[in-house]
C-alpha cells in the first residue's frame, strides 16, 4: 500500500474514532457534570496531574521508538516489554510512597486514596502502550481503531454508572485504568503473545537514547502542567481548579485533539520518509495544513459564542466558565499548531532543537504562572496564549531551519483560515444584528455555528482552490468533497 492509501485510510479511521469517542465523551460530560461539583472534577485533575508528572518516565515515552525507527529495521517486542514493566513497577511503588506521604500534608489528605488507585495506571499501561506501537507500526488501522473504540465504551459506562452510584471522585478515575485492559486482552489471550523477558542494554542503546529525549521532553510538559495545577488549587482551591478544567475541557476536545490525533494517526506514515526530503516536507505541509484549517475556525467560533456553549453544554452551575473559555480556545489552538509543529520536528529527527524549545517553554510557562496567576485566571490564559504564540514562531523557525517544511507551506496552512474565519465571524453577527427573531437558545447557536461554517467554506473555495483541491487529495472521500463543492 502507498504511503497515499496509507494516509487516507490512516485519516479515515482516526475520523471515525473522534466522532465516536467525542459523541460517547459528549454524552457523558453531560450525564457527569451534573452529578459531580468541581471540587470533585477538581481533585481528579490534580491526582491526573500527578500521576502525569510521576509517569515523565514511565515506558509510554520509550515505547513511541517503536514507530521512530525505520520500516526496514525490525524491532525487539520482547525488550520492550521486559525493560517497560521493570520501569513502570518502580513508578508503581514511588507513587503509593508518595500517597502514604500525602496523608501528613495539609490540604492534601484526602488524595491519599486517589493517588494508590491512580498507581495501578503504570502496571496497565504497559501491555496496553506496546500492542497499540505494534498495530500503528504495522499501519494496522482497522484492528487499532476499533480496540481505542471498545475502551472507550468500558470506560465511559464504567464512568457514568460509578457516579450514578456514588462513587464520587472515583468514577472520574477507575474507568479508564480499567479499560485499559481491552489491550491486555488483545495481546495476550487474541494474540496469544508471550514475553521472553529479555533485555540487552547495548541492543536496546538508540531506544534508550530516544526514550532519554523523550522523558526530558515530557519532564518539561509535565512540569509545566504541575506548577499550573498547583498555582490554580493555592490560588482559587479545588473547584478554581474544576472550572479551568471545564474550560481547558472543551478547548482540547474541539481544538488540541483533533491535533493530537491528526499527528497520532499520521505520525508511522510521516516517519516512512527521509527526513529533510522534498517528500518529508510536502508530507508535513499537508499535515499541519489539515490541523490549522480545523482548528482554528473552531477557537474562533467557541470563543465568539462562549456564553451559549456553556449554558448549553454546562448549565448554569459552571457559569463561571464563561468568561475565561475564550481565552482557553485561544490557548487550546496555539498549543494544537505548536504540538504539530513539534512533532514535524521530532520525526525530522532534529531531537535536540525539540529539547531546546521544551527549555524554552518551561521557563516562558513557569514565568507566565508566577506573574499572571495571582491577578487571575483570564489573565493568566491570555498571558499563555501569547506565550504559546512565542513558542511556535520558534518551532515553525526551527522546522524551516531543519529542512522539514517549506515558507509557502506555512503562509497555506495559516493565512486562510484566519481570513476565512473571521469573515465568518463578521457576516453571522452582522445577520444577528439586523435579523432578531425569539428562539430557544440551542436553535440560535446552531444557526450561528450554520452561518459561520457556510462563509468558512465558500471563502476557502473561492479564494484558496489550489491548496483545498491538494488536501483533499490526500483526505477519505476527498473526491466527493470535491464534487459536492464544484471542485472536481
Amino acid at each position: 500500500m502507498s504511503l497515499k492509501d496509507s494516509a487516507k485510510k490512516a485519516i479515515l479511521w482516526s475520523a471515525g474514532l473522534n466522532l465516536f469517542r467525542d459523541g460517547l465523551q459528549f454524552v457523558q460530560m453531560l450525564v457527569m457534570v451534573r452529578l459531580l461539583d468541581p471540587d470533585i472534577y477538581g481533585m481528579a485533575n490534580y491526582g491526573t496531574t500527578l500521576i502525569g508528572f510521576i509517569g515523565l518516565i514511565s515506558f509510554q515515552h520509550i515505547s513511541a521508538h517503536i514507530v521512530q525507527v525505520r520500516s526496514q529495521e525490525a524491532v525487539d517486542y520482547d525488550q520492550h516489554f521486559t525493560f517497560g514493566m521493570l520501569l513502570n513497577l518502580g513508578l508503581f511503588l514511588l507513587t503509593n510512597v508518595l500517597a502514604f506521604g500525602a496523608a501528613y500534608v495539609d490540604g492534601y489528605t484526602k488524595m491519599q486514596p486517589i493517588l494508590h488507585v491512580l498507581s495501578f495506571t503504570f502496571l496497565f499501561t504497559v501491555p496496553m502502550d506496546l500492542r497499540q506501537r505494534m498495530l500503528e507500526r504495522e499501519h494496522h488501522w482497522e484492528k487499532l481503531r476499533p480496540l481505542q473504540m471498545a475502551m472507550m465504551v468500558v470506560s465511559v459506562v464504567a464512568g457514568i454508572s460509578m457516579a450514578l452510584a456514588g462513587f464520587g471522585v472515583y468514577a472520574l478515575i477507575v474507568p479508564g485504568i480499567l479499560s485499559m485492559l481491552v489491550f491486555s486482552y488483545d495481546l495476550f489471550v487474541v494474540l496469544k503473545w508471550r514475553p521472553r523477558w529479555t533485555w540487552s542494554r547495548h541492543t536496546y542503546r538508540d531506544a534508550m537514547h530516544f526514550g532519554l529525549n523523550r522523558i526530558a521532553s515530557n519532564a518539561m510538559n509535565s512540569g509545566r502542567k504541575m506548577v499550573e495545577s498547583t498555582a490554580i488549587t493555592h490560588y482559587f482551591q479545588f473547584s478554581g481548579l474544576g472550572v479551568f478544567g471545564r474550560a481547558e475541557g472543551l478547548a482540547n476536545m474541539f481544538c488540541g485533539r483533533i491535533g493530537q490525533q491528526v499527528v497520532a494517526a499520521l505520525y508511522p506514515i510521516i516517519t516512512r520518509a527521509d527526513p529533510g526530503s522534498e517528500r518529508f516536507q510536502k508530507i508535513a505541509g499537508l499535515v499541519l495544513r489539515s490541523i490549522a484549517w480545523v482548528t482554528i475556525p473552531i477557537a474562533i467560533w467557541f470563543s465568539m459564542e462562549a456564553r451559549a456553549i456553556t449554558t448549553l453544554l454546562y448549565g448554569q452551575k459552571w457559569d463561571s466558565v464563561v468568561s475565561i473559555l475564550p481565552w482557553s480556545m485561544f490557548v487550546g489552538a496555539t498549543q494544537a499548531i505548536g504540538s504539530c509543529v513539534y512533532a514535524l520536528l521530532l520525526a525530522n529527527e532534529a531531537r535536540k532543537q525539540c529539547i531546546r524549545s521544551d527549555i524554552f517553554a518551561m521557563i516562558l510557562v513557569v514565568t507566565c504562572v508566577l506573574v499572571m496567576m495571582p491577578i487571575g485566571l483570564k489573565q493568566y490564559l491570555i498571558g499563555l496564549g501569547l506565550v504559546y504564540i512565542v513558542v511556535d514562531t520558534v518551532l515553525i523557525t526551527l522546522l524551516v531551519k531543519t529542512r522539514g517544511v517549506e515558507l509557502a507551506s506555512l503562509w497555506s496552512a495559516l493565512f486562510p483560515p484566519i481570513l476565512a474565519a473571521c469573515l465568518g465571524i463578521a457576516v453571522m453577527y452582522l445577520i444577528q444584528r439586523n435579523i432578531t427573531i425569539p428562539m430557544p437558545l440551542v436553535i440560535q447557536t446552531i444557526i450561528a455555528g450554520s452561518i459561520f461554517g457556510a462563509i468558512y467554506v465558500v471563502v476557502i473555495r473561492q479564494f484558496f482552490r489550489h491548496q483545498l483541491v491538494e488536501l483533499l487529495d490526500y483526505m477519505p472521500a476527498g473526491h466527493l468533497a470535491k464534487k459536492v463543492l464544484v471542485l472536481a
